[in-house]
């Protein structure tokens, strides 16, 4: 199958029109908000401050995300199940989400992440299995 070079150049400027009016956007949202939250963090602990300011604004972005949706079918009547929009609000929430497991998962064990699934020791059973543990693998 041969793409033409019509196909092409409407596929940039697609992906032009989502960048200016869905990327752009909603990283500068992202970059706010996580800067907000980061600034009223109380903490000395920089790492923590990083996870917490990252925690809620990939909660909101997933609840934008999925909430986008049917929203979209009870004011527009729009019969799509995916929309760009939608598409790139889960993208960020995606990023902001990923960003904050990174910076989670240092919060505790600061350098030695695999205590946060396995017990210190390697003693039968070798997988955390109390509250913290399941928490972690949830």
């Amino acid at each position: 199958m041969k793409i033409s070079k019509w196909t092409s150049i409407i596929g940039m400027k697609r992906a032009r029109k989502r960048l200016i009016q869905h990327h752009i956007p909603l990283l500068l949202i992202s970059v706010i908000s996580v800067g907000l939250m980061y600034l009223n963090v109380e903490s000395q602990n920089v790492i923590f401050r990083l996870s917490m300011a990252t925690a809620y604004p990939g909660l909101l972005l997933l609840a934008a995300s999925l909430v986008a949706g049917p929203l979209s079918r009870i004011f527009f009547r729009s019969k799509s199940v995916s929309t760009d929009f939608r598409r790139d609000l889960g993208l960020w929430a995606a990023i902001v989400s990923l960003s904050h497991v990174v910076f989670g998962l240092q919060v505790h064990m600061r350098g030695r992440m695999w205590l946060l699934f396995l017990r210190e020791n390697l003693e039968f059973p070798f997988v955390r299995l109390d509250m913290f543990g399941a928490a972690n693998f949830t």
